[in-house]
């Protein structure tokens, strides 16, 4: 039976987890074996509640395999997610079990999602609905330091049109770099972003703030305020582990719906020592319960006393 929002049918998905991942920090990662017809699920799309199911009740644990050996994970009957227009899938809290041979039975708490988690070097991204259906979702266990990462295509792929608005970017831009003297190079610089919230709401400044840059998949540069920000004036203001200072206030008043996020500086990765002159990057912030995207181009250069990366509006 399909669901209809307004009149327009959205037809149920198939859909398979290409792979899952399992990454525990300081060990050898685990991946699944590739699908099979018995790997296959249904996911019906709810527009009216702006939720997807994914009913995994038949679904067997999926084998892993490791450098260190064999595992099978475990999936819930039935994963439900809060689905928006941009395609962000923001899955309810779950339990996960997890089988290791040597170590045993893991269970894993986290929440799925399309946008970011974790923080640091483990600080990883997954990817929205594309038109095309595929998409990934990232989950960390915390307590467990494991990271989860699923992979899927939904086909045929649902109208995301019909889901709840997304927030867009009206512009991002900043200086990044690193200054060199004696051959000690330190971080420099920062990030400024400007979105529209879908709605007038206030932003949730007690939700963890994270941001990725990344480059052909490689990650350039991260931020992360996991304990949340604190509420100061009309926004709220932080700071992160790693030196990281993060800040976001609303624009036009209390009922405004633009808000602008700067961090600064960025904890850069080796991937941004090796940008190309110019080209665009993939911005992903995750503030006030939002996730947000940006790609913003660039221009590169490198000196003695250090890299200058410019963000373009």
């Amino acid at each position: 039976m399909w669901v209809t929002a307004q009149e327009v049918p959205i037809q149920p998905s198939g859909c398979a987890f290409g792979t899952i991942e399992v990454r525990p920090d300081g060990a050898f990662p685990f991946a699944s074996f590739p699908p099979t017809g018995n790997d296959v699920f249904r996911i019906t799309w709810d527009p009216a509640a702006d939720m997807a199911h994914f009913e995994l009740q038949d679904l067997l644990p999926r084998r892993l395999l490791g450098a260190d050996g064999e595992g099978t994970v475990t999936l819930p009957a039935l994963v439900e997610a809060r689905v928006r227009e941009s395609g962000d899938l923001e899955v309810l809290p779950l339990s996960v079990l997890l089988f290791r041979q040597g170590i045993g039975s893991t269970p894993l708490q986290t929440a799925l999602t399309t946008g970011l988690v974790g923080e640091g070097a483990a600080l990883d991204e997954g990817a929205p609905l594309a038109s095309d259906g595929s998409f990934a979702l990232v989950g960390r266990d915390e307590g467990a330091k494991i990271t989860l990462r699923l992979t899927g295509r939904a086909l045929p792929p649902p109208d995301v049109t019909e889901f709840a608005p997304a927030p867009h970017t009206l512009r991002v831009s900043g200086r990044l770099g690193t200054r060199c003297r004696r051959g000690v190079c330190s971080p420099i610089g920062r990030l400024q972003a400007t979105f529209v919230s879908p709605d007038t709401a206030p932003l949730d400044c007690t939700a963890p703030v994270r941001l990725r840059v990344s480059f052909g998949g490689e990650t350039v540069a991260t931020a992360s305020v996991t304990g949340g920000l604190t509420r100061r004036g009309g926004g709220c203001a932080g700071a992160g582990p790693d030196g990281e200072r993060v800040s976001v206030h609303r624009l036009g008043g209390r009922r405004g719906r633009r808000w602008t996020l700067v961090v600064g500086p960025l904890v850069y990765h080796p991937a941004f020592n090796t940008l190309p002159p110019g080209g665009r990057v993939s911005v992903t912030w995750a503030v006030g319960g939002l996730v947000v995207h940006g790609a913003p181009a660039f221009s590169r250069r490198a000196s003695a006393r250090g890299v200058r990366v410019r963000l373009l509006r």
